[in-house]
């Protein structure tokens, strides 16, 4: 094997990843792209979040006049409940701070369920 054998071997590979790599870049975009017109109507507000394990996060988002109870993980978001409306129906949101009392508006949330 001479040394511009193993030049054009080398050339070869060079061209071959480059390509996959611009064929995945690509496909990636394609399969991360969603019609925003359809979300136009839909209002999701992070009310509250609370750390409870490192990179663990339990949750309360409002989805339009919806409340969701979620899980939040470093590769996934899970449901674990939907909350009733009137449960935080006497408790002030301000959409811009999530600061919000988490434990607060948890125990009024599940206090009113009990009851």
């Amino acid at each position: 094997m001479s040394a511009g054998d193993i030049i054009y071997v080398f050339v070869v590979l060079v061209l071959l990843l480059a390509g996959v790599y611009i064929v995945v870049y690509f496909m990636k975009k394609a399969m991360f792209r969603f019609d925003n017109s359809t979300m136009q109507n839909v209002s999701i507000d992070l009310i509250s979040v609370r750390g409870i394990m490192p990179k663990k996060y339990i949750g309360i988002v409002k989805v339009n006049d919806d409340f969701y109870l979620i899980g939040i993980s470093e590769n996934n978001i899970t449901k674990l409940d939907k909350l009733n409306s009137e449960q935080f129906a006497d408790i002030e949101f301000n959409s811009s701070k999530t600061g919000a009392n988490f434990a607060g508006i948890l125990k009024k949330a599940f206090n009113k369920e009990q009851n």
